[in-house]
């Protein structure tokens, strides 16, 4: 019927760049939209507002995906890059805590923490992931950047030498 056409629409304005008109457009369908249609929906529109460079109604959008499926680790990613992108390091941070969860082996997510834990200065965090990318890949260069400035920082001689010796 009209949300079927509405939806088409909306999808065919998203093709064309009309962003704006499409955020409409699925705004129109999402409130007649069944239980089981709102998680696809939820996830456009969050994604086209991203694009748009509408920050906080991206973060409502994907948000709102999230309380459907807290399981998908891209919602958690989107929302941490979101975050991030606002300035609000705690919660882009702690999306990426999830999502590294439900996807352990994400080498590049676990450097993004471990790094962002140094920061902190949470020595035993950032160890704790990078203990992780190292075991993966023991010639990251970017992980083995990281043990020195950890080992520096934590004033520990053995394990300095252990990261130059690499």
């Amino acid at each position: 019927g009209d949300s079927r056409n509405r939806l088409r629409y909306a999808a065919a304005l998203e093709k064309a760049r009309r962003t704006q008109d499409a955020v409409r457009e699925y705004e129109e369908v999402l409130k007649s939209a069944q239980p089981g249609e709102k998680l696809a929906l939820y996830r456009s529109l969050g994604y086209l507002c991203a694009e748009s460079g509408d920050l906080p109604k991206a973060i409502l959008n994907y948000g709102k995906a999230l309380e459907l499926d807290r399981e998908d680790p891209n919602l958690h990613y989107n929302l941490s890059t979101l975050y991030e992108r606002e300035g609000n390091e705690n919660k882009a941070f702690s999306h990426l805590e999830e999502a590294l969860r439900l996807r352990p082996a994400d080498t590049e997510g676990r450097l993004r923490l471990a790094a962002y834990w140094l920061r902190k200065g949470n020595l035993e965090n950032a160890q704790r992931h990078l203990a992780v990318v190292l075991a993966t890949s023991p010639s990251s260069m970017e992980a083995l950047l990281l043990q020195v400035q950890i080992a520096e920082r934590g004033k520990d001689p053995a394990k300095l030498r252990d990261a130059y010796s690499r």
